[in-house]
């Protein structure tokens, strides 16, 4: 009866799709439409047993992310939830009857959520704490909210992150490896006015991070090449099973080859390429070209660093924090990276620096500020809406907030969005 939330697990031997597991809200908060109960159903078919009938480390790693996923609807991140978010003093954004274009395509005149926006079918939230972490996130101070999914589905709008900005966010349609619980997706859980997220407990993606207004507002691949602020999260190698490169992941923990394939024929909105059939194979980042082909996982003590002439390597590395460089060892020998992209000679060749946002995301603007500052990207510290607040992640002001102070947050009504350590 203590509960903030009671969710039900069911079974199915055959989901069909793909699908990994289905959910939903069930029961809601009579004042503000919270939701207290929910359900997910665990689709069998889709948990590999080895010989021995037992589920290998990878494939737990990754249900985990699933139900994660899964429990993330059902806490409110959902097309029906949509419609009973609440601002912090309890007022209701509510609906209004707009004629919208779809994700489908499709126009229509229905209600629609007022923490939505569309524009020439490209659906976003756009809430306070969303729209501020957002802005941290790409190191782009003018966007407006959060991207929902834009592929063909079954409501006017999804439930789901756009993978092309969020790919390794918990809450795209998608179940990668990587998957994290990021400051966006919590944010998205503030604005509905039912949690007080712990941004502590997040995790900062490192696609996209600190890559600025261009990766955002154009597009991905230009004239078939890899633009600068698309460098280390897209690639254009044609993929083959007989000799392709291995490069690094957005993460840089993997060493993967890029999926871009010569038979994808993707739709003319997705054409990135001279020959109209290349693309990436992963549809939901609107076909570019990403290096996910996984060949090898770095250890914890290293990570992917790319090596000119197609190739890549796992080396020891530190994040330096406060000087925002990353260092890393060859052969005994600790090289130190002075700017992203940086070609620097050792014994085992040319290594090319990375993106220091993207290999060490959590050295720039912890938690993203937790949407309760701006990310000062020349030092990688947030500067906090509380001018006393010299946390970190603008921490501070977070649990003054959620235990009652003048930030105001939490109430009766709210319940706390953790993660276990």
């Amino acid at each position: 009866e203590d509960a903030d939330l009671v969710v039900y697990v069911g079974l199915e031997d055959d989901c069909s799709g793909n699908t990994f597991a289905r959910a939903g809200s069930c029961l809601y908060e009579e004042e503000l439409h919270r939701p207290i109960a929910g359900r997910i159903k665990i689709c069998l078919d889709e948990i590999d047993l080895d010989e021995d009938d037992q589920v290998s480390d990878e494939d737990i790693e990754l249900h985990i992310g699933v139900h994660i996923h899964e429990i993330g609807h059902i806490l409110g991140i959902s097309t029906s939830n949509f419609y009973h978010y609440h601002k912090p003093n309890g007022e209701p954004w509510g609906a209004t009857e707009r004629t919208v274009t779809c994700a489908n395509g499709e126009t229509k005149t229905m209600d629609v959520p007022n923490v939505l926006v569309e524009e020439d079918g490209v659906w976003e939230i756009q809430t306070p704490a969303v729209v501020r972490v957002v802005r941290n996130q790409f190191d782009c101070q003018s966007l407006t909210g959060a991207r929902l999914e834009n592929q063909s589905s079954s409501n006017c709008f999804s439930s789901h992150l756009d993978e092309r900005y969020f790919f390794n966010d918990v809450m795209g349609k998608t179940v990668h490896m990587h998957n994290m619980l990021t400051p966006v997706t919590l944010a998205i859980l503030e604005d509905s006015g039912w949690y007080q997220p712990d941004y502590t407990k997040s995790t900062i993606a490192s696609f996209g991070h600190g890559a600025g207004c261009d990766f955002v507002n154009k597009d991905c691949i230009v004239d078939g090449d890899v633009p600068d602020y698309s460098r280390g999260f897209f690639c254009n190698e044609l993929w083959s099973s007989s000799g392709a490169s291995r490069q690094c992941d957005a993460t840089h923990t993997i060493r993967a080859s890029c999926d871009l394939q010569d038979d994808e024929e993707p739709s003319k909105d997705f054409e990135w390429f001279e020959d109209e059939d290349w693309g990436g194979s992963f549809t939901r980042a609107d076909h570019c070209p990403l290096n996910r082909y996984w060949t090898e996982y770095c250890n914890e003590d290293t990570r992917c660093f790319s090596v000119e002439d197609d190739d890549s390597v796992c080396l020891e590395f530190e994040c330096k924090q406060q000087q925002q460089r990353v260092t890393f060892d060859v052969d005994g020998k600790t090289f130190t990276c002075d700017k992203d992209f940086e070609v620097i000679e050792t014994s085992i060749g040319n290594i090319v620096c990375p993106r220091f946002a993207a290999i060490c995301p959590e050295a720039v603007c912890p938690g993203n500020c937790s949407g309760r500052g701006v990310c000062d990207w020349d030092s990688g510290t947030c500067e906090c809406d509380d001018k006393d607040d010299d946390s970190a992640g603008c921490w501070d002001s977070l649990f003054s907030a959620s235990s009652g102070g003048s930030g105001g947050g939490a109430d009766n009504n709210q319940a706390t969005v953790r993660v276990p350590s």
